[in-house]
């Protein structure tokens, strides 16, 4: 009911109409009431839902980039970890050969070692200590030192390479995931190999300290 309804039945209406027109006009008050209600309620909902729909949106999309981002690093990381084994192996190739000069007694001599060593320090400083471990790069250094400044052909001096050979061996198999045989070692394995040749390492040099 319109509101100048409702002012003819008060002007014109008996009680009755009055009451009728003023119930009805009551009803369409909170009708209206009612449905802007609804309206604004329903307004707020679908914004609300429109505001969730975005931030969901928004973290799977998140959620994509950053496992794209995974996937890219840890592919990467394999070119990378596949590429420096391949260097390794050409690399270690060369010293196990420079090394192999010098396994033998008879064929050492002081002029023969120091001549081993300065290969050894050539290796170094062209990509093999770029590639290398840092115990690994450690104890090819102590064998290039023991070489020049200490090997004096005694067997006493060569038993000491040797022990120093060994130990650069085992350095050099742990850097391409190698143990005491060709089979594939673990990250922790691998951890445990460099801390024993560490370990090993600083007993050659406390030793070798003796000695001298």
């Amino acid at each position: 009911m319109e509101f100048g309804t409702f002012v003819s039945a008060l002007l014109n209406g008996t009680p009755i109409a009055v009451l009728a027109a003023a119930v009805g006009v009551i009803w369409q008050t909170f009708y209206t009431y009612s449905r802007d209600k609804l309206e604004r309620e329903q307004t707020k909902r679908q914004l609300e839902l429109e505001k969730q729909k975005f931030e969901h949106q928004k973290d799977i999309e998140r959620l994509k980039f950053e496992y794209e981002q995974r996937r890219w690093r840890e592919e990467l990381g394999r070119e990378i970890t596949i590429k420096l084994m391949e260097l390794r192996i050409g690399k270690y190739s060369e010293i196990w050969h420079l090394i192999q000069k010098i396994s033998f007694s008879e064929k050492i001599t002081s002029k023969s070692a120091k001549t081993v060593a300065n290969s050894i320090k050539d290796w170094r400083y062209e990509l093999g200590e770029l590639i290398t471990e840092q115990v690994t790069s450690d104890a090819i250094l102590a064998l290039q030192k023991e070489l020049w400044d200490n090997y004096d052909e005694s067997p006493e001096a060569f038993k000491r390479l040797r022990n120093l050979r060994l130990i650069v061996l085992k350095a050099l198999r742990t850097d391409i995931g190698l143990g005491e045989n060709v089979s594939g070692q673990t990250i922790y394995q691998i951890v445990e190999n460099r801390q024993n040749i560490q370990r090993e390492l600083a007993d050659f040099e406390k030793n070798a300290h003796k000695h001298y």
